[in-house]
């Protein structure tokens, strides 16, 4: 970002996100942290497989919602940190 920060970390493998994907705040803080699955069906996203963290800007730990295998919700928030909708998933795609 303009502060020399990383703003987005994702694994990729074969061109589709793989494994972990971070979002950070411009001060480097973790925002949140999903994990991908490789689908060929589905390139390049990929399948979103677990919401594993989410914190606020000051590091204050909230709910990433319930996905683990590919099935639940992510929970989304917006800048102010109000959480603001809430995404459900079947086997890793947008229900």
């Amino acid at each position: 970002n303009e502060q020399g920060k990383i703003a987005t970390r994702i694994t990729y493998l074969d061109y589709c996100r793989n494994g972990k994907a971070q979002w950070f705040y411009d001060n480097g803080q973790l925002e949140q942290e999903i994990i991908y699955k490789y689908s060929e069906a589905h390139k390049p996203m990929g399948l979103r497989w677990e919401a594993t963290e989410s914190f606020s800007r000051d590091g204050k730990p909230r709910d990433p919602g319930t996905l683990t295998n590919g099935n639940g919700t992510i929970i989304n928030y917006d800048a102010n940190g109000k959480r603001t909708t809430e995404r459900a998933f079947v086997n890793g795609l947008p229900k």
